[in-house]
C-alpha cells in the first residue's frame, strides 16, 4: 500500500456504464487516484484485490447475485480503504456509518465523491489503523449484540470508541459533543440526529432535542429537580416534557 500522495484504486461495479462514470468522476477530482483495475463480479474482484493490494476499493453494494459485503467476507484481512457505491438499502448505510466506512449514493454527485476520497487521503496521511471492516461485518451479522465499538468522525479523522464508554452526546449546533466515561470530550461532525439513529438500538435514549444519553450511565432521575437525569459524569441533563412518559417506561425495565 502507498504512503505518498497517490492512492491506487480498484472499481468493483457490475454495470459497465457506472464503472465508466466512477472512473470519469475520479479523474475529474483534485485528488491523485490511480485506477489500477476494474471488476464486474465478486470472484474477479477478490482475485484482483489479493493480487494488486489497492489502497482504495470503490465497491458497489449490489453486484449481480452477490453483495459488496459478500466480497468483504471473502477478504477478512483486507487492508484497503472501502468507499461504497449504492442506490438504496438504509440498513446497509447504517452499518457503514457505524463502522466509519464512507459511501456515495447513486446518482453520483461530484461533491460526495470528492468528500469520500478526501477522507480516505486524510486516513492514509494519518496512518490510522484500519479496523473498520471488522466492525462493519460484525454489525451486519448482529446489529444489536455483537458490535461494541463505533467509529466517530473527528476533525483529525476517525476515532473508535467502545459504546459502553460513551456517557452521553450533546448537540453543538451542526456538531455533537461526545462525552466519554473518563471525562474527555470528542467533537464530531455527525449531528445528534445521526448519533440517535446509530445508538438508539444500543442502549441509548434521546431525552431531549439536545441530549442523547447512555441508559447504562444513569445515576438517578429526579422529578423534584424538574425532571432531570444525573449521569455518571455528574452532569444534570433535562428530560423534555414530550419524552418524559416514554423515558419512564424505558427505565422501569433497566
Amino acid at each position: 500500500m502507498n504512503n505518498d500522495t497517490t492512492l491506487s484504486a480498484i472499481i468493483v461495479e457490475d454495470e459497465p456504464n457506472m464503472r465508466a462514470l466512477v472512473r470519469q468522476k475520479i479523474s475529474e477530482s483534485p485528488f491523485d487516484v490511480n485506477i489500477i483495475g476494474e471488476a464486474g463480479d465478486v470472484p474477479v474482484a477478490e482475485k484482483m484485490i489479493r493480487e494488486m493490494d489497492p489502497d482504495l476499493v470503490f465497491l458497489d453494494i449490489q453486484i449481480k447475485q452477490f453483495t459488496g459485503f459478500d466480497l468483504l467476507e471473502r477478504l477478512p484481512d483486507l487492508r484497503s480503504g472501502v468507499i461504497f457505491i449504492t442506490a438504496y438499502d438504509s440498513f446497509a448505510l447504517k452499518a457503514i456509518k457505524v463502522s466509519a466506512i464512507d459511501y456515495i449514493l447513486k446518482p453520483i454527485r461530484k461533491s460526495e465523491l470528492e468528500g469520500a476520497i478526501g477522507k480516505a487521503f486524510d486516513q492514509f496521511r494519518n496512518k490510522e489503523p484500519d479496523t473498520r471492516t471488522d466492525v462493519l461485518m460484525k454489525y451486519l451479522k448482529n446489529p444489536k449484540s455483537q458490535v461494541n465499538r463505533i467509529g466517530i468522525p473527528t476533525p483529525d479523522g476517525y476515532e473508535f470508541l467502545k459504546i459502553e464508554n460513551i456517557v452521553r452526546c450533546e448537540s453543538d449546533r451542526n456538531y455533537t459533543q461526545v462525552i466519554k466515561h473518563d471525562g474527555k470530550v470528542l467533537v464530531s461532525s455527525y449531528t445528534l440526529k445521526e448519533f440517535d439513529n446509530l445508538l438508539t438500538e444500543m442502549g441509548f435514549f434521546r431525552i431531549h432535542k439536545s441530549h442523547l444519553i447512555n441508559l447504562n450511565h444513569i445515576v438517578r432521575f429526579s422529578k423534584k429537580d424538574g425532571n432531570v437525569v444525573v449521569t455518571t459524569d455528574n452532569a444534570t441533563v433535562p428530560v423534555s416534557r414530550n419524552k418524559k412518559d416514554e423515558f419512564l417506561n424505558v427505565i422501569k425495565v433497566l
